[in-house]
């Protein structure tokens, strides 16, 4: 009985940490009785644990993306006076809001195109990246340390 006894205080006292391992259990256990046993075979299991490591991929993908909207949104202030910062912002949303109404019809219109997603994915990282490099081209401590340094010779 000091099994359960354990058991039930570790989870009273970090409920919050495993919540969502009970939540998932109770689900994995309807659906097991809901398909007779199906849910869990090993074909869908190879099925679930595929889609775990797209999600993981798409997690680590859009954490990295939000992790560097801070530093982006500091360069307009850095690079450009008061009033071309505020202009600045201006166009990066507005270029940023245009991006998002027109890339769905982009991806669909490539994708109609070369029957496939993969160029339409390709051009958006060509573009990202040309914006990494024109962001890290524009860093106003690199030109300065360029200029320094061009100075000294």
């Amino acid at each position: 009985m000091s099994f359960f006894n354990d058991l039930r205080r570790v989870l009273s006292q970090n409920i919050r940490d495993y919540g969502m391992f009970i939540a998932l259990f109770v689900i994995m256990t309807i659906f097991s009785f809901a398909t007779d046993g199906l849910f869990i075979s090993s074909r869908n299991i190879s099925n679930l644990l595929n889609q775990a490591g797209y999600i993981a991929v798409l997690a680590v993908g859009t954490s990295a993306c939000f992790c560097s909207i801070s530093t982006f949104w500091q360069l307009p202030r850095n690079i450009l006076t008061d009033r071309a910062a505020a202009a600045g912002i201006a166009l990066i949303t507005s270029i940023g809001v245009s991006s998002g109404f027109l890339m769905p019809y982009f991806i669909g219109w490539v994708r109609d195109t070369t029957g496939t997603f993969q160029l339409a994915f390709l051009g958006i990282a060509v573009a990202m990246a040309v914006g990494a490099a024109l962001a890290i081209a524009l860093d106003p401590e690199r030109r300065r340390e360029a200029a320094a340094s061009m100075a000294l010779k």
